[in-house]
Order: structure tokens, then sequence, then C-alpha cells
């Protein structure tokens, strides 16, 4: 890149950069500062559409309970569901 920068003026940037192989978008992307690394603003406020401890867990229990749907069982309605189609 130094050779780039240092190129006479009569040269210009796509033939300098054609020489020592470099693109001249990689180029400008190394002459462009960094930016700057974001500051933690804190704790994220929790999302309105959360459940509520409360509901998460008569979820879950539902979820745990005997005779309970599984992930299984779904995964099997919607495939024969795809099947009949």
């Amino acid at each position: 890149m130094a050779l780039v920068e240092q190129r006479p003026a009569v040269v210009s940037i796509v033939a300098a950069c054609g020489a020592v192989g470099l693109s001249r978008a990689t180029l400008y992307r190394l002459r462009r500062p960094p930016a700057p690394t974001p500051v933690p603003s804190g704790p994220r406020a929790p999302s309105p559409r959360r459940l509520s401890d409360t509901e998460r867990q008569r979820i879950l229990d539902t979820l745990h309970e005997p005779g309970a749907i599984s992930s299984r069982e779904v995964r099997e309605a919607r495939e024969a569901r795809k099947q009949q189609q």
C-alpha cells in the first residue's frame, strides 16, 4: 500500500494498484479509519412481548405433562400432511 501512496502524480491509482496486485477497493478500505467500537449502553430493557415468569412456567409445565405432544409427533404429523397433498 505504501508504494501506491508514494506513487508519482503522473501514475494513476488504477495503474499503481494494478502494478502491485492490489484492488482499488482494498486500497480505499485500508485508507478508511476503523469504525468506532460500540459502547455498551447498559442492560437492555425486556421486550414488551416477553412472557411473564408465571406464563412461561405454565407453558413449560403443560409441555412436560404426561400425554403432551412431543416435537417428534408434531414433525411426523407435518410430514404426513405434506405427503397427503
